[in-house]
């Protein structure tokens, strides 16, 4: 999220694929199934966007 007074201004938001079933717990928590996730990018995908975003 980046903020400027007070206000936000842009936000990066997405799912990863972990490449491995989601731990019941997690589910629990969080409210993402594998489902959701099934079709997101991977970390070596995402990270540099985020990446991108935070030095934007």
């Amino acid at each position: 999220m980046k903020v400027k007074d007070g206000k936000v201004i842009d936000k990066f938001s997405t799912f990863v694929n972990p490449e491995k079933p989601i731990p019941p717990r997690v589910v629990e928590v969080t409210n993402i199934t594998d489902d959701m996730v099934r079709n997101a990018e991977t970390i070596d995908k995402v990270f540099p966007k985020m990446l991108k975003f935070i030095e934007g």
